[in-house]
């Protein structure tokens, strides 16, 4: 890694150049902007979720350490380190599920709905079945 950073390669040519600081002299002085406004929003991203986690973690490590004993300090560690044995399929399919359109926050915050109307022989049906319950069964109408 190190030896990249102060060596270019040419791929055409196939050829090492000799080790200098020109790529950091490019990336400092060059006239394309891109790779500047990049290394600056990776570093205020970087810094800001290291703060973050420090402020967070450090109170969290303080109360499991000194303040929790026995079962409390168990189960807290193990609401701590399950995440960690999560696969990232299953992490995502679970906020999905939280925070989909039809997950249990949205579901939460919409607050209680009113039962579907009971089906009868008077309701109407549709191809996609009952309009009430949607069922496509006639005997549970």
């Amino acid at each position: 890694m190190v030896w990249i950073r102060f060596h270019s390669y040419d791929a055409f040519l196939q050829r090492q150049s000799p080790p200098s600081s020109a790529q950091y002299s490019r990336l400092a002085n060059g006239d394309n902007a891109t790779y500047r406004t990049i290394l600056v929003r990776t570093l205020v991203v970087s810094l800001s979720v290291t703060a973050l986690s420090c402020l967070v973690g450090l109170p969290t490590a303080h109360a499991i350490a000194r303040l929790l004993r026995g079962a409390a300090r168990s189960a807290a560690l193990l609401l701590l380190l399950v995440p960690f044995l999560v696969g990232e399929t299953v992490r995502a399919f679970s906020w999905l599920n939280l925070l989909g359109t039809d997950g249990a926050l949205p579901w939460a915050a919409a607050g209680p709905r009113p039962a579907p109307a009971a089906c009868s022989a008077a309701t109407p049906r549709s191809a996609r079945g009952c309009r009430s319950c949607r069922s496509r069964s006639p005997r549970s109408c």
